[in-house]
Formats: structure tokens, C-alpha cells, sequence
């Protein structure tokens, strides 16, 4: 729940930091706010296996927690003024919210036909290059210079970002298909 406290307070920074000649400091703000809220995920799922208590509550919310952030973040730098300095372009959240939300409906079809489908390895993977490629994406949209090294760096990450979110719901699907169509009672 922290998590989604940190989103919200990125979420305002971000919103409200719109004058050119803060935005170098903002970004900067913005940008520890974003590592700190990304570095909980790790913490919690850490803590939660240590102790022994995964919970169901605990799996549909850190997933949540963590689409929240991430997209969240990704929509706001893609958006003005940002763009085009933070490498996010509109075409470029459209698919990672299409392929987080087809996993997610995937994920609540298997659970709700009594099959576990907690995230894999390859989800975990894509988090972290998303939370690499949004932070550095924070701090080059908010650069007064275009030219500044970050913002090219921001492009290339973004892009990995975009490719390694698209490529992590292959194994989704196989995993899903093999599931639903033929270990899976018939839906009524």
C-alpha cells in the first residue's frame, strides 16, 4: 500500500511540475520518489517469502501496486511537457497497458477457474528494465537541452522497455493456452 501512496506522490510531482525552470530540480525529486516506490516491490516480495506470508491479498496487489506506478509514470511522460524529451511516445503505453491488461485477464480467467497463475520470472525481469527505463525517462523529460546525453540514452532504454514488455506475455500465453484449453474444465 505504500507503493500506491509513493505512485500518487510521483503522480502529483510529475502533474504539477510544468515550469521549465523547476523541472530540472522536480525531475530529480520525481525521479528518487520513483526508485523508492519501484524498490518496495523488491523489499516486499522479499520480506513476504522470508516470513511466509504470501497472501492472496498480497498477489493481486503487488501487481496492481506495480501498474500502477509504472504505467502511470509512462502515461505522464509521455504527455507534454515531457514528450518528446523523455523518449515516451502515446503508441509506446498503448502496448504495455494492452499486454499488462491481456495478462491481467488471462491471469483472473486461470484464478477464477481454481488454477494459481502467479507472475514468472520473465514479469519480474520486465519490471525491473520498466523501472530502469522510467526513471531514466523522468530525468530526461524534465532536461531543458534535447541534446543532453540522458535523452538519448532515455530513447534507446524506452525502446528496450516497449520490446521486453511485448516479448514477457509470450510465456503468459503459453502458459495460459496450455491451461485453458487443455488442462482446464469446461467453462460453464
Amino acid at each position: 500500500m505504500g507503493r500506491l501512496a509513493l505512485s500518487g506522490a510521483l503522480f502529483v510531482l510529475l502533474a504539477t511540475c510544468t515550469q521549465a525552470d523547476e523541472r530540472p530540480f522536480w525531475g530529480v525529486i520525481s525521479a528518487a520518489v520513483f526508485t523508492l516506490a519501484a524498490s518496495t516491490d523488491a523489499l516486499d516480495g522479499y520480506l513476504a517469502r522470508k516470513w511466509g506470508v504470501v497472501t492472496t491479498f498480497g498477489r493481486v496487489m503487488d501487481p496492481f501496486c506495480d501498474k500502477v506506478l509504472v504505467l502511470g509514470g509512462f502515461i505522464l511522460v509521455a504527455a507534454a511537457p515531457y514528450s518528446p524529451a523523455s523518449g515516451v511516445a502515446p503508441w509506446m503505453v498503448v502496448l504495455m497497458l494492452s499486454r499488462e491488461l491481456f495478462v491481467t485477464s488471462l491471469r483472473a480467467v486461470a484464478e477464477s477457474i481454481g488454477h494459481p497463475f502467479p507472475a514468472d520470472r520473465v514479469g519480474k525481469y520486465k519490471m525491473v528494465i520498466q523501472s530502469i527505463a522510467l526513471g531514466v525517462s523522468i530525468l530526461a523529460g524534465t532536461r531543458d537541452d534535447s541534446n543532453h546525453f540522458i535523452v538519448g540514452i532515455s530513447k534507446w532504454l524506452v525502446i528496450v522497455a516497449v520490446i521486453a514488455t511485448v516479448a514477457s506475455a509470450y510465456p503468459y500465453v503459453r502458459r495460459g493456452w496450455t491451461l485453458l484449453f487443455y488442462r482446464a474444465s469446461p467453462l460453464p
